[in-house]
């Protein structure tokens, strides 16, 4: 089944993988690998709504927990490298 951001409960495979990641994960080790929206944009110098779109728009990867996304550091870090050599 194809994976449609439209539905709020459609779940890719990635997204699967990434959770459990999440949810097996230390707390210390949490809090260094995953970011909430205001840590993130506060990290990138954009806002949060700019994070929030970057999830949404599946350009970072990150978790939903409760109502707020936790976001793969290393995938922000990765599509801010990609953006400023403009590849994005």
């Amino acid at each position: 089944m194809e994976h449609e951001r439209d539905d709020p409960l459609s779940v890719s495979v990635g997204e699967e993988r990434l959770l459990a990641d999440y949810l097996q994960c230390p707390v210390s080790e949490r809090r260094r690998r995953f970011l909430d929206t205001l840590s993130a944009a506060q990290l990138t110098g954009l806002s949060r709504r700019t994070i929030q779109w970057w999830v949404e728009c599946g350009l970072v990867a990150a978790v939903m927990i409760g109502r707020r996304y936790q976001i793969e550091k290393g995938s922000l870090l990765s599509h801010l490298e990609r953006f400023a050599q403009g590849l994005e």
